[in-house]
């Protein structure tokens, strides 16, 4: 077998839950309507199947690998909080939405190198457990989840809300 620096097949899976996550995010438009949704149980079911997937694949990582998989988990759950936080202060009803946290600051990125891939910075785990106000009660967003009452449509090139 061919030695290789990032297995194709890993990239093509987290590129996916990237695209997965950040859709579910309202950051991109949905590929077939075009229109943005938030739905932040099915985004955090995203973010946790990337985690779940660092966690397994801990220690059989390429360098380049597990810097993809660390840069993925950060600009999701940067964006994630993001989104929490415009939801509990009342934003995102019917104000402009905010371009997605492409990279994450030189300081938070020097603040990951120490830690786990699968593990969350301080603070964040209990931000992201805890501050979903449509998880209660719930099954917090599993993959079978309808995003019917947790999720916000936007029409893709105004932003302005459908309901």
């Amino acid at each position: 077998m061919a030695e290789y620096d990032f297995d194709p097949y890993l990239r093509q899976l987290i590129a996916q839950y990237e695209m997965l996550g950040l859709v579910w995010l309202g950051k991109l438009p949905e590929p077939t309507s075009g229109e943005t949704q938030c739905s932040l149980p099915h985004a955090k079911a995203a973010i946790d199947t990337v985690e779940m997937l660092a966690a397994k694949t801990r220690g059989n990582l390429t360098s380049a690998e597990d810097q993809e998989m660390r840069r993925v988990l950060t600009l999701l759950r940067l964006n994630f909080v993001e989104e929490v936080n415009r939801e509990q202060s009342g934003a995102g009803k019917g104000e402009q939405e905010a371009p997605p946290v492409t990279e994450p600051a030189a300081g938070q990125e020097a603040e990951q190198a120490g830690e786990s891939v699968a593990e969350p910075a301080a603070g964040q785990e209990a931000e992201q457990s805890g501050a979903d106000p449509e998880a209660e009660g719930s099954e917090a967003g599993g993959a079978n989840s309808e995003p019917s009452d947790g999720a916000r449509t936007k029409s893709g090139s105004n932003g302005a809300q459908k309901g």
